[in-house]
């Protein structure tokens, strides 16, 4: 399966040993993007990988290429302009205190000011068998929220599947594009499907009516004809221990996966590790419960993985035990 995903590459520059920026002399660098962490999960699984993104043309620019191809990403669709790369910086929390994200030139980067044709994205989604847009790209300039939404609308002329994650990031966009950025959304979400999303998303950003979660998903998909809904359910144990559960509707039947304790060292990426398990599971022909726990368990992962994407094989997931934790494999 080839699966193609349009979304920024960015550098991840973070803190060593849980500092805060002010303590800090040194950071560790990490390329990488919604975009990147599920091809690079992906590519892990077994699957064919490409990425449609920009670069700077510049070394950051050579040494983003090169850590795609590493992580074996095609970058065929890779452009190289401007001089700027979407920057975060990450201080890991512990115990009582969260992990913080700084954002930095994210409306400024070769991604969010690159301008992609018809012909190059045309051209880079030949061949593909499904598509995956983060929401994120409709929110941090109007050139990334055009290219997304000619990418939609190219993938409905191609008939190629498309998946849609909301992403919903409302710190990254100036609050008088909110109108505009939900008609990109709603645009997407009628050329979608596969949509991830959460309850917020239906509830607060759609405003989808019910009185359950489960009966608002149902009238979302109906309403946009969306084949697969899915997402992570996130509650505390009685040990206030974080406990997360996978969802997913198809065929108007909500099913949820078995929920799995989790120990936080890196929150970042576990989204999108849950997403690519989801891809992987569907496009493989599993049945849906299998690729809801797999999925659950892809998520449960990269909780514990410095990072954010997972490192892992598909077979070393399936045979990882969610009840008891393993030390040492020898």
């Amino acid at each position: 399966m080839r699966i193609v995903a349009f979304g920024e590459t960015m550098l991840r520059l973070s803190t060593q040993n849980n500092k805060a920026l002010s303590q800090s002399q040194a950071l560790d660098m990490l390329f990488c993007g919604t975009g990147v962490n599920l091809l690079r999960n992906l590519y892990q699984f077994g699957h064919e990988v490409s990425l449609i993104s920009s670069v700077p043309d510049n070394d950051i620019g050579i040494a983003a290429l090169s850590n795609l191809r590493m992580l074996g990403i095609n970058e065929q669709a890779v452009t190289k302009s401007g001089n700027h790369i979407g920057i975060y910086f990450l201080e890991p929390g512990h115990g009582l205190r969260p992990s913080k994200v700084t954002y930095m030139n994210r409306s400024f980067s070769s991604f969010n000011t690159y301008q992609f044709t018809q012909e190059e994205l045309r051209q880079a989604l030949s061949g593909a068998d499904l598509v995956h847009i983060c929401g994120i790209s409709c929110q941090t300039s109007v050139i990334s929220r055009n290219n997304a939404l000619l990418v939609a609308s190219l993938c409905e002329s191609m008939s190629i599947k498309l998946c849609f994650d909301f992403n919903f990031r409302q710190s990254l966009m100036d609050p008088n594009e909110y109108d505009t950025v939900l008609d990109a959304f709603k645009y997407i979400l009628k050329r979608s499907t596969i949509v991830f999303g959460s309850v917020l998303d239906l509830e607060k950003t759609l405003q989808i009516e019910g009185s359950t979660f489960e009966e608002r998903t149902l009238n979302f998909m109906n309403q946009y004809t969306v084949d697969v809904f899915s997402g992570t359910l996130k509650t505390l144990d009685h040990n206030d221990q974080l406990v997360i559960k996978g969802f997913l509707c198809k065929d108007s039947v909500f099913k949820s996966g078995k929920p799995i304790a989790v120990d936080v060292l890196d929150a970042i990426g576990t989204g999108d590790a849950y997403a690519s398990g989801i891809i992987s599971g569907l496009q493989s022909g599993w049945p849906i419960q299998e690729v809801i726990d797999f999925a659950t368990r892809c998520c449960a992962v990269a909780y514990t993985t410095v990072g954010d994407y997972l490192n892992v094989t598909q077979e070393e997931i399936l045979r990882m035990n969610p009840s008891k934790a393993q030390r040492v494999l020898r």
